[in-house]
């Protein structure tokens, strides 16, 4: 079974369950439950499940409001252009999440902070944002490290135009702001490569980081471990979201292998 077909496990069980239920209630004679109840146990009985089976946190929220999303819209007259548009905006927002697996993640101002100390203690001259977003990490690094070329790179379309625009209108000179695939570009130019990702690409990542970056040049994960590969130091951030920065020098890892 496919990772993608997993995560829709939850959704797929809590409907086979309510429809069970349904038919138990006409075999013996019972009132079945309406639409509407249908719709909102399963969301339910789909966040529970998603729980249980620990999937991203996306998923859940898919899995929950996919059969209640469904039954509201069949209650109200919508013009379909309408779903046409919705879809082009999520397409444009989430690309990176059906190509690469790799969700919208925005970093804190605490979570900059530490790379910021990080680059200032390693004397980092360039560094990269892969999967850069809306450019809240380049955008602020660049304001506290000033003599620091930074990039972004960003493959969702209207997630890079906002970037663009916030980058254009705050007249960051020190940013190179990129539209493309974080796996076409060369890593070897940079002594710190950021990545806020997800469990899914790591693997690949890790890879791609062995064969491209140079001596020294650190690789840091926001969240996501590396499979196999300890991390050179672990920073914890101070913020809401307990956030755990995994950094490694893949260079090292290259010679031991």
């Amino acid at each position: 079974m496919g990772r993608a077909a997993r995560m829709f496990t939850p959704l797929l069980l809590s409907t086979v369950a309510v429809t069970l239920l349904n038919i138990g209630c006409v075999m013996a004679g019972m009132a079945t439950l309406t639409l509407m109840s249908d719709a909102i146990i399963v969301g339910i009985c789909s966040l529970g499940l998603s729980i249980i089976y620990d999937t991203p946190v996306w998923w859940r929220y898919i899995n929950t409001a996919f059969v209640p999303f469904i039954y509201l819209t069949s209650c109200i007259e919508i013009n379909p252009n309408i779903f046409l548009v919705f879809f082009i905006l999520i397409f444009l927002v989430y690309k990176g999440a059906l190509f690469d697996r790799v969700p919208l993640y925005l970093s804190n101002k605490r979570t900059v902070d530490t790379l910021a100390t990080i680059a200032t203690a390693r004397r980092a001259v360039k560094i990269i944002d892969i999967g850069a977003g809306i450019g809240v990490v380049v955008s602020q690094l660049s304001e506290k490290l000033i003599d620091c070329k930074i990039m972004g790179i960003e493959s969702a379309t209207l997630t890079w135009l906002v970037g663009f625009i916030i980058v254009r209108y705050n007249r960051l000179s020190n940013i190179e702001w990129v539209y493309g695939n974080m796996w076409s570009v060369d890593l070897g130019e940079f002594d710190i490569v950021y990545a806020f990702l997800s469990p899914d690409p790591m693997n690949r990542l890790w890879e791609k980081a062995k064969s491209e970056m140079k001596e020294g040049a650190m690789l840091i994960s926001n969240s996501f471990p590396v499979d196999g590969a300890p991390p050179v130091s672990v920073e914890y951030v101070d913020d809401a979201r307990e956030t755990i920065l995994y950094c490694y020098i893949p260079a090292e890892s290259r010679k031991i292998s």
